[in-house]
């Protein structure tokens, strides 16, 4: 053999050996090398379905726990906070779909310094998964080449070489990732009361029964659409980051007396079993800006103990004009409920009268009025959304009439006033609530008898 074919294969061999260190971290673990892939833990051994207490131990650092209580997943250490199902079932399913494609066998020659030059001994972390009396852990040592990984199931000596999947979960992520960042739960409809405050601002809106009244900053009608739109922004805005947990003091964050609260309160089933309901409030502390040029600020989600991050686009969500909240139409009485109109300046009054399909005028004989004004008036006093809401007393000065909307039971259902900016400008309509639902110049009310197809003056 010359020269330089023995220099070749004794480089091929020193590769060789290279290559098997390496592989098995030590030389005094022996290496069974298959060619196949198999699952690590084999048809059953880990149930999906059934798996409800999962525990993470990462070196010397405090250990989590996890919780399935029904359908929900919840951290229960180091405090209670509830999970993304999608990503504790994750956790399960990675385990489940390890693949190892070779088996250190360890025996009584195996050193504890071997097993920790793979990280084992002592594990980088241990995932431990139960369910009814029976658990499964599982040690992870350190990644290896080629994407793969070492691992031991607890109480089986063998080492495993594996996939990396469940290592970048386990070993890699932080399990506050894990957690649901939603802030506001259940509320799409079983939600009562919303109020807020905000510095000097303070706005409250109540429901009773299907409809929802503004309280504060003033009693008024609330805009059904508006509290719709509310309530689905309530129920999709996140946290967008965790900033401490167990925070010692909350005064560093500006959440010892916050700037900002929010509360919404929700009537929930008592248990299955029980048809009643009681109500429970959740309520977000808004505390400083995060830093200097930022919008965003800290935040607390009261009965869980960490500090939040919120975007500055969910602030301004949640924090819109009170405006936004109010009825828009002059009435809140359905046109349809109308039996009588009485429409008053400062000269006169007419009474108009459903009469079956049509509109009559009894102090003009039971004269047909127009059919076509009516509906009109209706639709502008009960329908016809104001492009502007204000909150301000109404201009008695500027009044030009009221209208009065009688039920079939001839009882009066609703006031509303009309007011108009000087040189034909603007209308106001308002009923008692110093809230002024403003519309463009350009709207025809019909107010006058004339409108009406009456002559101006009372009739016989």
């Amino acid at each position: 053999m010359g020269t330089r074919t023995t220099i070749i294969t004794f480089f091929i061999a020193v590769l060789s050996v290279v290559a098997a260190i390496v592989t098995a971290g030590t030389d005094s673990i022996s290496t069974a090398t298959e060619s196949a892939r198999h699952r690590l833990l084999g048809a059953g051994r880990l149930p999906l379905e059934k798996v409800d207490r999962i525990t993470l131990q990462r070196g010397e650092q405090p250990v989590w726990e996890f919780e399935r209580r029904g359908g929900q997943w919840w951290q229960v250490q180091p405090f209670e906070y509830p999970m993304q199902i999608f990503s504790m079932r994750q956790l399960i399913s990675q385990a489940i779909d390890l693949e190892y494609v070779s088996v250190i066998e360890t025996g009584d020659a195996a050193s504890a310094g071997s097993l920790a030059a793979l990280s084992l001994e002592p594990p980088d972390a241990v995932v431990t998964y139960g369910w009814g009396d029976q658990t499964l852990g599982i040690e992870l040592g350190r990644r290896g080449i080629a994407g793969r990984a070492y691992v031991r199931i607890v109480d089986d000596p063998r080492v495993f070489v594996v996939n990396q999947g469940l290592h970048d979960r386990v070993v890699e992520m932080d399990p506050r990732e894990w957690r649901d960042r939603t802030i506001f739960r259940n509320i799409s409809v079983d939600a009562v009361r919303y109020q807020r405050h905000n510095g000097d601002e303070h706005m409250v809106l109540q429901r009773d029964q299907r409809t929802w009244h503004m309280i504060k900053p003033v009693q008024t009608r609330a805009s059904l659409a508006g509290i719709e739109d509310l309530l689905q922004v309530l129920s999709r805005i996140e946290v967008s980051g965790y900033i401490l947990d167990q925070p010692e003091d909350l005064s560093r964050f500006g959440l010892e007396n916050p700037i900002a609260e929010i509360e919404v309160t929700t009537e929930q089933v008592i248990d299955q079993n029980s048809v009643l309901r009681e109500p429970v409030t959740q309520r977000l502390l808004i505390g400083s800006p995060i830093g200097l040029g930022s919008q965003d600020r800290f935040a607390k989600i009261e009965g869980f103990d960490t500090v939040v991050r919120l975007r500055a686009t969910v602030l301004a969500e949640l924090f819109r004009d009170a405006q936004t909240f109010a009825a828009r139409t002059g009435s809140g009485v359905q046109p349809e409920d109308v039996k009588r109109i009485v429409i008053r300046d400062s000269t006169d009054e007419l009474m108009l009268e459903r009469d079956l399909e049509r509109w009559v005028a009894p102090r003009f004989g039971d004269r047909e009025v127009s059919f076509t004004a009516v509906e009109t008036l209706l639709q502008q006093l009960c329908r016809l959304p104001a492009p502007t809401v204000e909150f301000r007393p109404y201009p008695r000065d500027l009044e030009v009439a009221t209208v009065t909307l009688y039920g079939y039971d001839l009882k009066p259902r609703d006031t509303v006033r009309v007011a108009r900016e000087p040189n034909e400008g603007r209308w106001a309509m308002e009923n008692g609530d110093n809230v002024l639902r403003i519309f463009t110049a350009t709207m025809d009310m019909p107010l006058e008898p004339r409108a009406f197809g009456l002559e101006t003056g009372v009739g016989p």
